[in-house]
């Protein structure tokens, strides 16, 4: 009975002047399908989706037109490009806009997305206002209907590009060459849709708005009236504030959430696998019949996408409701992604056919691709909106946009990149490299550093202990602003006041240190390119320099924006690490090419221990030595400035250092850049000779393209991510680990010890590398060091959760010994991964081969420290779970991400070069 009496009972009561509270009214008394609600979502969605479809079926020709690809092959390429910005620009923002429409309405987020119609950041609340003007059972018909418009805007958008492209070529009586269509002609498709979206915009003053505003309460939550209760009134009242206490601690939620998270995983995937598939169709139909295509016009595109969405319009009106009310929308979309997998394995076949059969296979194939799509998202629209409360859909489907633009964004430009890659290795099976038997001489150049280089490693045998110092400093410096921030970042981010627990300062370290790889990113493979180019010594310089810069301005944040653009323009313009890479490779011998990227990896592993050393000495320095400091002092008022000013310093003397830097990379005048030269001598006329000659050197500038299609490269940088990820995301939730109170689960150490331990480490490191590593990969060869590695990582990492149970000087020895061993693991898998890369390119390609992957690591480790701080900081509130407590599941997540990277070492995923096959 006590029990009972404390129950309260609830009754809802609406607000006069909420405007959610009336639509919720409207859907408690009114049972029938809103269908004034979902036309207006229909033609705002369909608003949405024009403007990024539409530009495809004329994209390949106003890329020809801009004179930039140099083959016809290469338009595709471009082409990506364009079609990746927009979602590019939509991933930095979609988040925010959904914020602020659980802030401030869906209503004016809606109506400024539509006023800038090709900056559809809005499309995010669209889901959420399907899923809140409909009841429960016609959820499924709301958000039917958002992919129904966006299914449709992808058919209609190329239709009207096709048909309303180049409109002076087509209706030459309408248009003239000389008018304004003629001179910009794809100019006629983007005004049209400007005209429909100003339409739109003008019909959205009547949208009624979803969200919950009640005055003195939280926006977007909804309120009851207590009818009876037998408690006392200031328990019902402590009830009712733990209560909104729960509500507002439920917005910093989202990345808790596993049903919306993996929901917006498996969005994301199948959201990539559409676009690419929207880019390469619209690029492949009117693509030449000789490269595979169909040699359609863009009008002829445009008639298909036609019938392809009046067939999908059928489809979601009539066939969908029923097949989801029977499977579930959940199984149709996994029966819609298996059916897929054969009818796109059967599109290179229908390039075969011509005519009549062409027509009929292509708009059948056509339909049922973009019906199994629709069916696809659809689903997981559903799953994302029902994994949160209201007050939390804006911002949910914010982060869902924002995600999936991220991989949107790679989807038109890397389905570019394959088509214009596919169509250049046509003839590639009946092109074999060794018809005949040339015999070359290797020719010097006087005047060309890269052969003064040559010289050296063929008059000189011994290890070249000068370039691999140089070497050494280099990726020290690069290293140092890296890694020192990690044992006061913690202490940083408390003092920017912008944590509001002691438990979420692992969540905003985390974002900190992701900065820096995001920046680099966008860059490295520019840098890769930069340094293929002009030579692997300008990059260097110019990376060491950025550094002394930007890692100054970060010691001076004053706030946590401040500290987050920095990191970010440092990343951007320390684009040194790809080509000191190559440069490892390239001033050593092939007998001590693994010295030099052990070197390299040596140092970058020192680098990450004496970085957090010099973190942990030197910051807070007027706390820790106050007779040298005063708290009123530059370095009291910027306690964390001291450790960057002296590793800036560090770099200054590196820079003046690289200017004696010799360079390597090969450039002949009236040559390729990049790449070694030959005398001939053969038998054969010299004419002959001199052809082939010719098609040789063609055949090394075309291989500067083929990057993506050297598999020994890529999977090895693929397994080097992996490594990355998790190397990244130990060293976050290491140093915020040691430093947490022992009631959380950490050591209870402060930034001093965390130098102490990490010094200790760099000795033990450095003595691996220099006497045991060398001989480990002598004696097992540097690919089964690094899967052997590995696998000791796995029991070492499990060990973990227990050393916190230490204390004393059992815990001193026991975090020190399990620290040397995992940097000097990590360090073994790293350099083995290094090798295998610059084995798998010639000398002309290891700029831009680097750069591709420190592109793609970055992208890894830009997760590691902000997923590393999110996991920990989730870690930390629940250390009274059942399965794996506490700091347990943070580690268990590291092993799970090293098992990965195992597995994916071997074949037939690792493909190996041929010289590591004897190993």
């Amino acid at each position: 009975m006590a029990a009972e009496n404390e129950q309260v009972l609830l009754e809802k009561v609406y607000f006069e002047d909420c405007p959610g509270c009336r639509v919720d009214l409207r859907k408690a008394t009114q049972r029938s399908v809103p269908f004034k609600e979902l036309f207006y979502v229909w033609i705002v969605v369909l608003a949405t989706a024009l403007p990024i479809s539409s530009l495809f079926p004329f994209l390949y020709f106003m890329v020809r037109d801009f004179h930039i690809a140099k083959t016809e092959e290469d338009i595709s390429f471009y082409a990506g490009f364009v079609g990746a910005s927009f979602m590019l620009g939509r991933a930095l923002t979609s988040y925010l806009w959904g914020i602020l429409a659980d802030r401030y309405g869906r209503k004016p987020v809606i109506i400024i997305g539509t006023i800038v119609v090709y900056c559809t950041f809005h499309f995010a609340v669209h889901q959420a206002y399907a899923s809140e003007v409909c009841r429960v059972e016609h959820q499924p018909l709301g958000l039917s209907t958002v992919s129904i418009a966006w299914g449709i805007g992808l058919i209609i958008g190329p239709a009207l590009g096709g048909l309303l492209a180049q409109p002076a070529e087509k209706y030459p009586d309408v248009f003239s060459k000389e008018s304004l269509f003629g001179r910009f002609p794809y100019f006629l498709p983007c005004l049209s849709i400007s005209i429909f979206a100003v339409a739109v915009f003008i019909a959205c003053f009547w949208l009624p708005e979803t969200l919950h505003t009640h005055k003195g309460c939280n926006r977007g939550t909804k309120s009851y009236e207590n009818l009876e209760a037998s408690i006392d009134c200031c328990d019902l009242k402590e009830k009712i504030g733990e209560t909104d206490g729960n509500k507002l601690d439920s917005k910093r939620s989202l990345f808790r959430n596993w049903p919306l998270m993996s929901s917006i995983i498996v969005y994301c995937v199948f959201s990539l696998h559409d676009m690419a598939y929207t880019e390469i169709f619209s690029l492949w139909a009117v693509s030449p019949k000789q490269d595979g295509g169909l040699s359609y016009t863009s009008h002829d595109v445009g008639n298909i996408l036609s019938i392809t969405g009046f067939g999908l319009m059928v489809f979601q009106l009539s066939l969908y409701p029923v097949v989801s009310r029977i499977l579930g929308p959940v199984m149709v979309a996994r029966v819609s992604a298996v059916l897929s997998v054969p009818l796109l394995s059967s599109y290179p076949f229908i390039a075969l056919l011509s005519g009549l059969k062409l027509f009929l296979t292509i708009n059948s194939a056509s339909v049922l691709k973009n019906v199994l799509s629709v069916s696809i998202i659809t689903g997981t629209f559903i799953l994302q909106n029902n994994a949160v409360p209201q007050h939390q859909r804006g911002a949910a489907n914010g982060l869902s946009m924002t995600a999936m633009s991220l991989f949107k964004a790679a989807g038109p430009a890397g389905g570019g990149a394959l088509l214009s890659w596919s169509e250049k290795r046509l003839g590639a099976p009946f092109l074999p490299e060794n018809e005949q038997v040339l015999l070359l001489k290797k020719v010097y150049y006087e005047g060309c550093p890269g052969c003064v280089m040559d010289q050296r490693k063929e008059a000189r045998r011994g290890v070249p202990y000068r370039e691999l110092f140089f070497i050494w400093i280099v990726v020290l410096g690069a290293v140092l602003p890296v890694a020192s921030l990690f044992p006061f970042l913690y202490f940083m981010i408390r003092d920017f006041h912008i944590a509001e627990t002691e438990e979420d300062i692992g969540y905003y370290a985390g974002f900190v240190g992701a900065s820096f790889m995001l920046g680099r990113v966008w860059s490295s493979y520019l840098w890769g390119i930069v340094a293929d180019r002009y030579g692997r010594k300008p990059v260097i310089i110019l990376g060491t320099i950025s550094v002394a810069v930007f890692n100054t301005l970060f010691g001076l944040s004053s706030t946590f924006w401040m500290a987050i653009w920095t990191r970010f323009l440092l990343g951007s313009f320390n684009g040194l690490v790809g080509s000191i890479k190559a440069y490892a490779c390239e001033v050593c011998r092939e007998e001590y090419q693994a010295l030099g990227m052990s070197t390299l990896s040596t140092s970058w592993g020192v680098g990450l221990i004496v970085g957090p050393a010099i973190g942990g000495f030197l910051a807070q320095p007027a706390e820790k030595f106050p007779n040298a400091f005063s708290k009123y002092s530059l370095f009291g008022r910027f306690p964390y400035f001291l450790p960057c000013l002296c590793i800036s310093a560090f770099a200054v003397v590196v820079a003046i250092a690289c200017l004696w830097l010799p360079e390597t990379l090969h450039k002949h005048k009236g040559g390729i850049r990049g790449t070694n030269s030959y005398d001939m001598e053969a038998s054969s006329d010299w004419n002959d000779l001199k052809e082939k000659k010719d098609e040789i050197d063609c055949k090394k500038t075309d291989s500067n393209k083929s990057l993506f299609k050297n598999w020994p490269l890529m999977s090895s940088i693929i397994v080097y991510c992996v490594f990355s990820l998790h190397d990244m995301a130990y060293t976050e939730i290491f140093s915020l680990w040691v430093v947490s109170p022992k009631h959380n689960g950490g050591l209870s150490y402060t930034s001093q010890d965390v130098g102490n331990i990490l010094a200790i480490t760099g000795i033990g490191l450095i003595l691996y590398q220099l006497f045991l590593y060398p001989t480990f990969a002598r004696i097992l060869g540097p690919v089964r060091t690094l899967r052997i590695s590995a696998v000791l990582s796995v029991p070492l990492l499990s060990i973990y959760p227990l050393i916190a149970s230490l204390s004393g000087l059992g815990l001193f020895i026991s975090i020190n010994i399990a620290s040397v061993l995992k940097n000097a693991l990590s360090v073994s898998i790293t350099t083995g991964t290094f090798i295998l890369q610059n084995n798998a390119v010639p000398q002309h390609q290891r700029g831009a081969a680097n750069g591709i992957c420190m592109t793609a690591m970055s992208i890894f480790k830009t997760i590691g420290p902000a997923a590393g701080g999110a996991f920990f900081s989730w870690a930390e509130k629940r250390r009274g779970a059942s399965f794996l407590p506490g700091v347990q599941m943070v580690f268990f997540i590291l092993n799970v991400i090293e098992v990965i990277g195992i597995l994916m070492s071997f074949k037939p995923f690792l493909a190996l070069p041929e010289e590591e096959l004897a190993h």
